[in-house]
């Protein structure tokens, strides 16, 4: 991961003092960086099978020694940078499985984080190596609603799709501990129109 320097968004000279940052991410682990959001503080850097996090280990936290990583969760990953959305006091994203949580992800069980086991839909998208940046979230805080719009080239319909969670419940637990989501899915003009 590469940051510019402060003030100077030409300059990525790395210098321990005050140029720019460079961080290793496990670079050798086989996976790489789909996302970058921060979140309660921390960088949260998402890749295909885990994720892990830059956080501040003194100030200021414009030098590399001051930057610490660590591992989040090694068994969630994400599939679409363009995913990421922070949710009240969550983190959501795409993942193999579904919308995953960042808040649930580090419990060690993958079923767990995932808050969208309803969407099954999700799962059949047409992948390929560059398809799922298309798929793009957004979150309209003033409606508490968290959009996932999929292009016609991934959707299985043919159609351009957008599926809506609505999230003011998603703090809210069913009676076997899953998020109470609820989602909507748009499809055709009405699709076009949330796209």
């Amino acid at each position: 991961v590469f940051a510019s320097a402060i003030n100077a968004h030409e300059d990525w000279t790395v210098d321990d003092d005050a140029g720019a940052i460079q961080l290793l991410i496990d670079p050798n682990d086989g996976d790489y960086i789909n996302g970058l959001k921060a979140w309660k503080g921390s960088l949260y850097v998402h890749k295909r099978k885990k994720i892990n996090f830059v956080s501040p280990i003194a100030a200021p936290a414009t030098i590399p020694g001051n930057l610490r990583v660590d591992v989040y969760t090694t068994n969630v990953g994400c599939v679409s940078g363009y995913s990421i959305q922070n949710v009240i006091d969550d983190q959501l994203f795409l993942g193999e499985a579904g919308v995953m949580s960042l808040a649930l992800a580090p419990l060690g069980e993958l079923k767990g984080s995932v808050i969208s086991r309803n969407i099954g839909e999700l799962s059949k998208l047409k992948k390929t190596s560059s398809a799922l940046k298309e798929v793009i979230a957004y979150v309209f805080d003033d409606m508490n609603q968290y959009v996932i719009s999929i292009p016609s080239t991934l959707s299985v319909s043919g159609f351009d799709e957008a599926w809506v969670l609505d999230y003011q419940k998603i703090n809210e637990r069913d009676e076997k501990g899953f998020p109470i989501v609820r989602w909507s899915r748009f499809d055709g003009d009405i699709a076009g129109t949330a796209y």
